[in-house]
């Protein structure tokens, strides 16, 4: 499908899950679609899995496979050498260490009988800093006594090869004997080949103009970040665009979104920020790079449920008294129904307005819906396609 028509699709969905809430603010407008600069090669982070592809069917049994999983086949990884969506040295490095892998004669994992060794493969790849960071996820459980040697060989190519050296920033191995398909889990242990265990990157606003900003950020090989850089940047302009300035404290009840709030604070350098967020890992490094952007002592962190945060620490009720607006950028779930429940109480007492980010129109249209029944305002939704050649699209709005 051409981009041109996949942005008209994307925009006939948009319209189409928020029909119904047009019926019930006829004034509401939904802007034209702010279109990416890159159609490809735009994704800075990616997972490979290793895997197996066996089918009595087609005729075909592969057992040394690295790409993505068959669609609707969790157990069939499909075997290619390169993906669209990442950058051409991303695909390079992909590419040769694929050809490591393989070349050193152990065996890959197989999702039904959970044996052998590679698992993942993550590349993370900071376009603005030039800095790569691979994480390479592997199952040690099942491997025999003769793969030892093997084993230890390709771990000591890896530390020496000059072409990663020279491509890679941060090289980490992850170990996961973990049964479920993910690259790390509670009880994984993963360790840095070389370099630090964390990459930075920078995020600009507002290249073009005079008011140009830029944020550094250190990332940690499992720490969120905007998985398109560069539309993550245009993204953050326009919700800038759409608060236009803040006069006092912002509440953000998704931590994980730092990135934002860092970013514009740069700006806004008066505003205090109250940032919760359940995932203590990403208390963490907000922590640190509110500190290395100079921020640190206009913020409060707390690491606890958005929707339980209040009720488990009342004292937060004092740090938002002269709140001036919240943001939420949830799972593609929705909003939790306590959640709704606790911004309807809130927009009684304080006049604030809500900036909401969403990967998901869908359910952002329930929580809009929910929303506007009880004391908030719409007027304009903005979609932004961060996700060229694929369904998703992100939508801002702001409440108030």
């Amino acid at each position: 499908m051409s981009y041109k028509n996949q942005l008209k699709l994307k925009y006939e969905i948009v319209e189409d899950w928020f029909e119904r809430i047009k019926k019930q603010i006829p004034e509401l407008e939904i802007l034209p679609i702010i279109w990416s600069p890159l159609e490809k090669w735009y994704r800075n982070k990616i997972e490979f899995s290793f895997g197996v592809y066996i089918s009595e069917r087609e005729n075909i049994e592969s057992r040394r496979n690295i790409w993505f999983h068959k669609q609707w086949e969790f157990s069939k990884i499909v075997d290619i050498d390169s993906c669209w969506l990442i950058s051409d040295k991303a695909n390079s490095v992909f590419k040769y260490i694929k050809g490591l892998c393989y070349n050193s004669g152990l065996p890959v994992f197989d999702q039904k009988i959970h044996q052998w060794f590679f698992r993942h493969l993550v590349i993370r790849e900071w376009v603005n800093t030039d800095q790569i960071l691979v994480n390479l996820s592997v199952f040690e459980d099942s491997l025999k006594k003769t793969y030892n040697d093997k084993r230890n060989e390709f771990l000591d190519i890896l530390q020496k090869d000059e072409f990663l050296k020279n491509n890679i920033r941060t090289f980490a191995i992850t170990y996961n004997n973990w049964l479920a398909d993910t690259v790390k889990s509670d009880k994984s242990e993963s360790k840095i080949l070389w370099w630090d265990w964390y990459i930075h990157e920078l995020l600009i606003l507002n290249e073009d103009q005079e008011n140009k900003t830029e944020s550094t950020f250190r990332i940690s090989p499992f720490s969120f970040f905007q998985t398109n850089t560069f539309w993550a940047q245009k993204l953050f302009s326009e919700a800038q665009k759409m608060l236009w300035y803040v006069k006092w404290t912002i509440l953000d009840l998704y931590c994980w979104t730092w990135t934002i709030w860092i970013s514009l604070l740069k700006n806004w350098i008066w505003s205090d920020l109250v940032w919760i967020e359940i995932v203590e890992d990403a208390i963490t490094d907000a922590k640190h790079n509110a500190k290395i952007n100079w921020i640190e002592n206009n913020c409060f962190f707390l690491a606890a449920s958005s929707e339980k945060a209040f009720n488990t620490n009342p004292e937060l009720k004092s740090k938002i008294k002269n709140l001036w607006a919240v943001i939420v950028d949830p799972p593609r779930d929705w909003l939790h129904k306590n959640l709704i429940s606790f911004l309807w109480e809130l927009k009684k007492e304080l006049d604030f307005k809500l900036l909401y980010i969403s990967c998901n129109p869908i359910t952002m249209a329930r929580d809009i819906q929910l929303l506007v029944e009880n004391w908030f305002k719409i007027n304009k939704l903005q979609p932004v396609d961060m996700f060229p050649q694929t369904h998703h699209i992100e939508v801002i709005w702001i409440l108030y």
